[in-house]
């Protein structure tokens, strides 16, 4: 019962996390499902490997319901989308099989490293500057290759690297959220494939905990729908900031567990 409630709480918060901020919620789940299985399982066998497959499958629907949510305040710009995702379809495939490659002690410094990284970028950096980049098909395609191949690994979105991506290519922030949003739909549905594909036991397989990703998607869809709201009426910056130091002490949390 506590395992349950602890997995509904996390699966809102990581859906606020994704309509609002357009980054997946997978900072926020990657960190919490390895805590919550030490918390009420020390002798479990949940390792980093299962929360990255167990949140990639969560980000699937929370994806689905932060995306339909942009979709419907016009907040997705499809054609940078459907430039970006062969790249992300591909690069996902390929950061699954890394992943899974990997032991799990390399693994875990992997996403502590990101996790700091998205901690300090949340807290300290406004995304009010632009460049001349590119938006052609292959330019963009190269783009979703290692943000597709990063993103599988972690467990995440991706819209730590999409949203300031876009921005910075002069799209709007609520249309780079909107469309980050979007994206993770692609690279949470084919890291997925990787982690049973590459993985063992299959789709039934250790790499992924279907049951625990139901449970944080019923609750993520509801926080998703309530974060895309508080996208058009609020100043993100503040709550940015509350994000970013949450990830920051998370990941000191890793490391130390």
């Amino acid at each position: 019962m506590i395992e349950l409630a602890l997995l509904l709480l996390l699966g809102v918060v990581a859906g606020i996390a994704a309509g609002l901020l357009g980054i997946g919620g997978g900072i926020i789940m990657v960190p919490g499902l390895i805590f919550i299985a030490n918390l009420t399982d020390p002798d479990t066998t949940l390792g980093v490997h299962a929360a990255v497959g167990t949140s990639l499958a969560t980000i699937m629907f929370t994806g689905i319901s932060s995306a339909r949510g942009h979709h419907l305040k016009g907040g997705i710009d499809y054609e940078i989308f459907y430039k970006l995702t062969s790249g992300l379809i591909l690069g996902a495939l390929v950061g699954a099989a890394i992943a899974i490659s990997m032991d799990a002690k390399m693994l875990t410094y992997v996403v502590v490293i990101f996790l700091l990284f998205a901690g300090f970028r949340l807290f300290f950096q406004n995304y009010n500057f632009t460049l001349s980049m590119k938006k052609g098909f292959v330019h963009l395609v190269m783009h979703g290759s290692w943000i597709g191949m990063l993103s599988s690994m972690l467990g995440i979105g991706g819209g730590t690297f999409i949203v300031p991506l876009l921005n910075a290519k002069g799209i709007e922030i609520r249309k780079s959220i909107g469309t980050s949003a979007m994206c993770g739909i692609p690279i949470a549905i084919f890291g997925c494939i990787g982690f049973i594909y590459f993985g063992k036991g299959g789709i039934s397989g250790e790499y992924i905990n279907w049951e625990s990703a139901f449970v944080m998607a019923l609750s993520s869809i509801v926080g998703a729908r309530y974060g895309v709201r508080l996208v058009y009426k609020i100043d993100q910056d503040y709550l940015k900031k509350i994000f970013g130091i949450f990830i920051c002490i998370a990941a000191a949390l890793l490391l130390i567990r």
